[in-house]
């Protein structure tokens, strides 16, 4: 490999075994698994259905989706059978777990489902425990556009077979949840989660819906892992992370988001740290990969999660397309394969120093190789059947890599670890270098008694304050300097650079830089916030005396609140150094509402604290409700600077409402923003609105125009279903009339009657030309269709984010059973009340 001679990589790896499929491969259609039996399942199954002992784990297979609708199957069972001979003679043992196989049986086997693939994966559909024979193996999850074919590789059968109207993008097996009335000793059925077009569904090995949820925009990546807690077994059930096109990541218990993560562009692949236990009745050794994953995006920017905080990101100038986590150089630590769309392979460190410490950060690369074609997949398996498991590297042009350390660099890994460590210490060293004599150097100056402007000031400090702006609908941070220096006007604000991750976008630009024109002790900066998001912004600011060329470098941190683009009707804040032109924002009572219920008091002090802190509210501007002459109840009323819509958050207690409940109400015309500002509170209060935690005993959305929306969504639905039934009836005549053509040409041709044929070929052409037209209406029919199902997932999405706690789940399975009924009436229902 050209990267042996490379100077530049830590390790040094080699070619383990290398083979060619004689196909192309499609990028990130790849799967592995273990599609059949090993020899000693074969031989303790002879005659019986079931298995007194499970017999070891058969050697993996990996699937390959191939152009021509094909997928290929490469599975060693040439050499594993020659193996077994050679072990019958005596010249080897041959392994329990080998896959049986034949003398002159292929590696290769090709596969056709008529559907061209979009996503591949295998599991286990079985219980944990089963003595089945079918679960001495995996199942092949076949994801067409439209539907998932479960295949049995070994008996060569069809499991099941689904329709999937949504789509299907993902594909991930296990268990995702557990049903109600399974004892909590019993391990949750694993299932065959797929996931579309804003909704995910879980199939049984019987091809049974048994899990169904809604998530923000269609689905591009999804993994299973532990969440919450290292000490996992395997009776419990698995998170689920599903990326989707929003540039969210968010995290599922069972049917419930718990958590979402917001990232710059869109998820191309979720890797998770943790792997399951091949050994079926041992726990998963989970200690360290809970909650710790890698993600990829479209920009280039690849990273590391530990739970819902970035450990590391580092981006590149191609796009990545896979990745794995290995422990490449047997150091007990695993690190991260990429692989990238111009072929790199990289081999990155995850964790700063191996675990040990001495690193500053994760994500240094200790291995770079390029190959001449695109990386379709990076896999993780022992597929030499030897116990060490390695960095699996599959191209488009067919070829299948695998790495691993070269025998003469084994003994040196250690090595190679310290003088990672060495080199991260040395360049620290450098910087503490630098700023000691700085610092030496302003001393030795101001000992002489000349003035040096870099030295900083007792009692300077710079200020910041965060608004929107209603006119260019930006958010503006005013950074202010305070003391007395600039009082006096001795110290201005001269720059300030502006640092955000979040801005890493393709055009690579997570810097902005501002200047003042004329010497001011404040420095007025905006930028776009597109996203009701939280941001933490590093501001480094430029602060010294007029008109010099050295300043002092204040490096401040603005948290920018989520809800920052809401503003208060009449405000004007006193801070602001220009007056902002525009029509005055006015604030109109909206039509809609959503209302929760308490049977405790409201916290009201910390609610507001909140609502300040999330919405940007001033502490001049009052919350108590004026028509309340108690400190019972807090009315605000804001105003949405990028499309002026108007939201009114009321919060009464009963004692000064003199109703049986205390409310929160907000008021609101649209659905959405309700949703993000409920779930912001659950996220950021944690249950502390009242003494001790309590969900709402009712939640009401009372959205006439959004229910009467949905309501035509679904009329027009079912105008789409007409149409499209229709259609495949005028395409199935027309189908019937090719063939008697055809027929007629053909018999023309058998008698000399040129005519005729020409004739019978004429009319052939005008029926394809009409095929081909209805054939293009199917598919507008199919994309609005698509589209109005997006619409309907995306209403039922938010009506489950307002509300709080199991009531939460307990509305999407309930939307989920009247929509495969079709009852929109009760669907309307339920998101108006929370039941039928």
């Amino acid at each position: 490999m050209a990267a042996l001679n490379d100077a530049n990589n830590y390790m040094r790896l080699d070619t383990a075994f290398e083979f060619n499929i004689g196909a192309p491969i499609l990028p990130d259609c790849v799967a592995a698994g273990r599609f059949l039996r090993s020899a000693a399942a074969c031989e303790a199954s002879v005659g019986v259905h079931t298995l007194a002992v499970r017999p070891p784990a058969s050697a993996v297979s990996l699937a390959f989706g191939s152009s021509g609708q094909r997928v290929l199957l490469h599975n060693n069972n040439t050499n594993t059978a020659k193996a077994k001979r050679s072990a019958k003679r005596g010249e080897a043992q041959a392994s329990t777990g080998a896959t049986l196989g034949l003398e002159n049986e292929s590696a290769i086997q090709t596969l056709n489902f008529g559907k061209a693939p979009t996503v591949l994966a295998a599991g286990q559909l079985y219980e944990v425990g089963s003595t089945d024979i079918a679960s001495t193996y995996d199942v092949l999850l076949f994801g067409a556009s439209t539907s998932l074919l479960a295949y049995d590789v070994e008996q060569n059968k069809q499991l099941f077979y689904k329709d999937v109207e949504d789509g299907v993008q993902a594909v991930v097996c296990g268990a995702v949840m557990k049903p109600s009335g399974v004892s909590a000793d019993l391990p949750p059925p694993p299932l065959a989660v797929v996931g579309g077009n804003c909704s995910i569904f879980g199939f049984d090995r019987f091809g049974s819906e048994r899990y169904w949820t809604v998530t923000g925009d269609q689905v591009t990546a999804m993994a299973l892992m532990p969440w919450k807690s290292a000490s996992f077994s395997a009776t419990a059930p698995l998170s689920l992370l599903v990326a989707s096109d929003d540039f969210e990541v968010r995290v599922y218990d069972g049917e419930e988001a718990i958590a979402t993560v917001h990232e710059v562009d869109r998820v191309k692949k979720l890797v998770p740290l943790w792997q399951p236990s091949r050994t079926p009745d041992a726990e998963a050794a989970a200690d360290e990969g809970a909650g710790r994953y890698a993600y990829l995006l479209e920009n280039g920017t690849i990273g590391v999660y530990e739970r819902g905080e970035r450990v590391w990101r580092v981006k590149g100038k191609s796009v990545p397309v896979s990745a794995a986590f290995c422990d490449v150089d047997g150091d007990g630590v695993a690190e991260l394969v990429v692989g990238w769309s111009n072929g790199r392979v990289e081999v990155r460190t995850d964790r700063g120093g191996g675990g040990g410490g001495g690193l500053e950060k994760g994500g240094s690369v200790l291995f770079r190789d390029t190959y001449s074609s695109a990386v379709a997949a990076v896999l993780v398996e022992d597929y030499r059947q030897d116990g060490v498991p390695l960095p699996v590297i599959c191209t488009v042009d067919g070829t299948v890599r695998g790495l691993t350390l070269l025998n003469t660099r084994k003994d040196e890994a250690a090595e190679v670890r310290q003088l990672q460590i060495l080199e991260s210490l040395v360049h620290e060293k450098q910087q503490l270098a630098a700023q000691l004599a700085s610092l030496e150097e302003q001393l030795d100056r101001r000992a002489a008694g000349v003035q040096d402007t870099t030295m900083p000031d007792s009692g300077v400090e710079v200020r910041w304050f965060c608004s929107a702006n209603p006119v260019t609908r930006q958010v503006e941070v005013l950074l202010e300097l305070t003391g007395p220096a600039a009082k006096r006007g001795d110290l201005i604000v001269h720059s300030c650079l502006l640092r955000c991750d979040t801005w890493a976008t393709a055009a690579e630009q997570d810097t902005v830089a501002f200047m003042n024109m004329e010497p001011r002790t404040s420095l007025l900066c905006s930028f776009a916030h597109p996203d009701d998001v939280a941001l933490s912004v590093n501001a480094s600011v430029a602060v010294g005396p007029p008109f010099s060329d050295r300043y002092q470098i204040h490096e401040v941190t603005v948290e920018v609140p989520r809800f920052v683009m809401y503003t208060l009707p009449t405000m004007s804040p006193p801070e602001q150094p220009r007056q902002r032109s525009g029509a005055p924002l006015t604030y109109k009572q909206p039509n809609g509402c959503v209302l929760l219920q308490w049977r405790e008091l409201l916290r009201l002090d910390l609610i507001e604290a909140w609502i300040r802190q999330s919405f940007c509210v001033p502490l001049d501007v009052t919350l108590l409700d004026a028509n309340t002459p108690t400190d019972g109840a807090l009315r605000v009323e804001l105003i949405h600077v990028r499309d002026g819509s108007s939201l009114g958050i009321e919060v009464r207690n009963a004692v000064s409402s003199g109703t049986t409940y205390n409310t929160m109400t907000l008021w609101s015309d649209h659905l959405a923003p309700c949703g993000a500002v409920i779930k912001a509170f659950v996220e950021d209060m944690g249950g502390g609105w009242v003494d001790g935690k309590a969900d709402p005993v009712a939640v009401r959305c009372e959205m006439p125009l959004e229910l009467e929306r949905l309501r035509s969504i679904f009329a027009r639905v079912d105008g789409l279903n007409e149409v499209r039934m229709k259609l495949t009836t005028d395409m199935a005549d027309a189908a019937t009339i090719v063939k008697t053509l055809l027929a007629r040409a053909e018999d023309a041709r058998l008698l000399g009657d040129m005519t005729s044929m020409k004739k019978s070929y004429v009319a052939l052409y005008d029926v394809d030309q009409e095929l081909i037209g209805e054939n293009a209406k199917r598919i507008n029919n199919y994309e609005e269709l698509k589209l109005a199902l997006k619409e309907v997932n995306t209403y039922i999405q938010q009506a489950a984010m307002v509300r709080i706690g199991p009531a939460r789940a307990q509305l999407i399975a309930s939307c989920r059973n009247a929509l495969k009924e079709n009852r929109v009436s009760s669907l309307l229902e339920i998101i108006r009340t929370g039941s039928e």
